[in-house]
């Protein structure tokens, strides 16, 4: 992969975001947005000891036990803050755990994604850009704004048209903020500690400003992706 600009530090915070090469609408379906978000719960752990594409031919009982391994979060290279998939990007809001764990799951992410979508769409070469962007997180209201701008996507880029169906929308962790369940995909304790693990708060917080999304400076280069 390609150098960057900045330097990933263990438990630092970081908005990484991509879109694809042509801006093919790949999200757009259901079975790929759920393989994707599966294929980084997958290469997330520590444990991996195989291509996800091996783990996918086993038997549903190998399945079940190495999964249940990779869920162990004392094994994650990076937690999962907050995610949007869109139908030619993602967003995802990432703490990272372990030395290079942000590039190598994003690199295993990609390509793994990439040879399935591929094969299923016959077609050759990359689907992503070749290199993801990231923004530094730094402080607590940046990472309150942040959480709410992935959030919003869906809105404020109007592939839905009413604020309030952001809780239905398929392909973000906001429906997973909105519920006191514990998610095995997201952990989402580091902002919603920030509004005092307060529900209504944050829903408050995020639909407020649906109408006029705030323009920060570090983010002013994904619009031209909507």
């Amino acid at each position: 992969m390609p150098g960057r600009d900045i330097s990933f530090q263990n438990q630092g915070i970081y908005h990484v975001f991509n879109k694809t090469i042509d801006n093919n609408r790949v999200f757009l379906d259901q079975n790929n947005a759920q393989r994707f978000m599966d294929i980084f719960s997958f290469y997330r752990s520590n444990e991996v000891e195989m291509s996800y594409s091996k783990f996918w031919r086993l038997e549903s009982a190998e399945k079940n036990a190495i999964r249940k391994i990779l869920s162990y979060k004392k094994f994650f290279k990076v937690h999962l803050l907050s995610y949007c998939l869109m139908p030619t990007h993602f967003h995802f809001l990432l703490h990272q755990i372990d030395e290079n764990g942000i590039k190598s799951v994003m690199s295993d992410l990609t390509n793994s994604f990439t040879r399935y979508y591929n094969i299923v769409h016959r077609r050759l070469g990359p689907l992503f850009l070749p290199r993801f962007k990231a923004v530094p997180v730094t402080r607590d209201e940046q990472l309150m704004h942040v959480s709410r701008y992935i959030h919003l996507n869906p809105f404020s880029s109007s592939i839905i048209s009413n604020k309030h169906e952001l809780q239905t929308y398929s392909f973000s962790s906001y429906s997973e903020y909105l519920s006191n369940k514990p998610s095995s995909l997201v952990q989402k304790e580091k902002v919603m500690e920030l509004f005092s693990h307060n529900i209504s708060s944050y829903r408050k917080f995020v639909l407020q400003n649906a109408d006029y999304q705030e323009h920060f400076e570090h983010l002013k280069h994904t619009y031209k992706w909507r």
